[in-house]
């Protein structure tokens, strides 16, 4: 896709069609409701602005975007995970030796403070 120079928004737009129309095994009634949001939303609105006819595209999909995802954005209540949050939770799963050392470093260096 980098290659493909001023083709390239056409080609996300039919890669994100593709992903929607794929995504047939939902069973939770909000995630079939933002399904349909995209569809007849979204995916529109994502064509008009890859093919020009849509000017300051990338704000009114933001807008959209956030409509459509308010709900998850509620159910988090406003705690979103940080990467070094979920780093933290990996490196624990996978070796909790080193985790536990790593909290003991990291608390020695906030008491030198």
């Amino acid at each position: 896709m980098p290659f493909a120079g001023p083709y390239s928004p056409i080609i996300k737009t039919a890669i994100l069609a593709k992903d929607i129309y794929d995504r047939d095994d939902l069973t939770d009634k909000g995630a079939i409701e933002r399904r349909q949001n995209e569809l007849f939303k979204r995916l529109p609105l994502e064509v008009l602005g890859s093919i020009g006819y849509l000017p300051a595209s990338n704000e009114i999909i933001k807008e959209v975007n956030r409509g459509i995802y308010k709900d998850l954005n509620k159910a988090s209540k406003g705690k979103y995970v940080t990467p070094t949050k979920m780093s933290d939770k990996i490196l624990k799963q996978i070796s909790p030796e080193l985790y536990n050392e790593m909290k003991i470093q990291e608390k020695s260096l906030n008491k030198d403070k």
